[in-house]
Formats: structure tokens, sequence, C-alpha cells
């Protein structure tokens, strides 16, 4: 890709440890079958079960990621509604197909944050109502308040499906651990990566990562990015852009959700948090 692609994450599920593909510091949603990546390290479901997969069927792939924050609530990326994602797969360790015990639950209703703009990926978050609440005992992923903040130097866990050293998309849930970086210090090392970009992150954005070939890419948008807090998930992050994935000192960028908690909570009607 070169350096006039488009800036997501998303489409092929590929998340971390990579080797050197930064593909010319290309800019692009999470989101595409462009690259393969590999290595981070196997999840265990039960401590990860929270983390669901966007696709078109039910029997089919997942091209993005999403975190249950309810029992018939998804919290993911914006820009992974543009897709015609009509199923969430829910409670499975596999990137596809109906194995492995999960269950698939068509959408019933997107809702996209109405401030995003594509131009600068601000406010890139939107809420799914699946038709019917999930029947297994998954425990929804807790949310950051509206207050916090994530102080630079925390230690994150971003989880997501992606492709393995033989180039094959891995078929379990993999994570990686990524530090959470100072805003001004992520804005100058994404524009010494490419001065050409037109992308700042603001304040509706977190930094993460930046150590050589650890990092979400494609496939990964809209995936949960936690912190631990006494043993119990939190999530503070919605995977969204990059530039390249893995480059050194290069840092991925996140929505913010202890930003989008009015947004959340509005879309998540009648549901009561605990």
């Amino acid at each position: 890709m070169t350096k006039t692609t488009s800036i997501f994450r998303w489409y092929t599920a590929s998340l971390i440890a990579i080797a050197m593909i930064s593909a010319e510091n290309a800019q692009f949603p999470r989101h595409g079958d462009q690259f393969e990546v590999f290595g981070g390290g196997e999840t265990k479901l039960e401590e990860s079960s929270f983390t669901v997969g966007l696709r078109r069927e039910a029997a089919g792939v997942n091209k993005c990621g999403g975190s249950l924050i309810a029992p018939q609530y998804v919290l993911t990326a914006a820009h992974c509604t543009f897709n015609n994602y009509t199923f969430v797969s829910v409670g499975s360790h596999y990137n596809s197909g109906i194995r492995g015990g999960g269950e698939q639950i068509p959408v019933a209703e997107t809702m996209v944050h109405p401030e995003f703009n594509w131009s600068t990926m601000a406010f890139d978050v939107a809420v799914l109502k699946l038709l019917r609440p999930v029947s297994h005992p998954i425990k929804p992923v807790k949310l950051s308040e509206r207050e916090y903040f994530e102080s630079p130097g925390t230690w994150t866990t971003v989880r997501g499906w992606g492709a393995r050293e033989n180039g094959k998309f891995s078929s379990v849930l993999m994570q990686v651990e990524l530090q959470v970086r100072e805003r001004n210090e992520c804005n100058q090392l994404l524009k010494k990566a490419d001065p050409e970009s037109p992308y700042v992150v603001d304040e509706t954005m977190l930094c993460a990562g930046g150590r050589l070939g650890e990092d979400t890419c494609a496939g990964d948008s809209g995936g949960p990015l936690t912190i631990d807090n006494d043993s119990v998930p939190v999530q503070v992050g919605v995977v969204s852009w990059g530039l390249g994935c893995g480059a050194e000192n290069t840092p991925g960028v996140y929505a913010r959700v202890s930003k989008h908690r009015d947004f959340i909570d509005r879309s998540a009607r009648g549901h009561q948090w605990e």
C-alpha cells in the first residue's frame, strides 16, 4: 500500500507481532486483507469471552472485532459498520464457522456516533444492538468511566484474530500487550513516520504500542483495548487506525472509551450498567 491509501484497521483479522510490514508506512484502518501478520499469544476463552467478531454470514469469517458491553449490545469501530456485517459471533474462540460452542446473532440495529468523521477518524465508535440477548453465560466487559484518563506507560491488552508465521490466519483468538503513549509524543512519532499524513491524534483517541513487531493491524478494527483492574479487564479503547503495522516507534491509535460514554450509554438504552 502507498501513503495515499486509507487508514483503517479492518477485514482480515490480524493482530500483532509482525515482521517489518510497515508497508511504506501506509495509512489504513485496521481492516483489509493486504497484510499478513503473525505471532502474539493465544488467549484463554474464559478471560476474553467478551471479545466478539463481526461477519457477513453466520458461518462466515470475522472481518472486524468488537466487545460485548451488555447482553444485547456490542461496541465496535464506526468504520466497521459500513461493510454490511450482519452477524456477531459471540462466545467463540475461533475466527470462522460455528464451532466452539459460540453463538452467531444477527444485528438488529446499528448506531454510529453522529460526529464520526472519515477525514479525521474522530469519534470512531458504534454500538450494535443484537436481535436478542446472548444466551451464553458471558460477562460483558466493563467500560472506563467518563473522566478516566490512561496514564502514559500504562500496560494494556488488545485482542483479535490474526495470521501466524506460516501466513495463515489464526483460527483462535490472540492477544498482545501494549503500553499507552503520551498524545503529543504519539503525534510526533506518527508525523516522523509519515510527514505527509494529515491525521492527528486528538483528545477522543489514545495511542498504544510502538515496540517493533507488536501492534494491531488489518482485521482488528473495533476490537477492545483493556487495562487490568484487580484482575478485571476494563475497556479503555477501540481499535481504530494506524500507519502500517508493527513498525518501531509507530504506535497504533484507538478510540478512547471515556470520551464516548455519553454516546454509548444513550445507544445501549434500557441497560443498567453494573
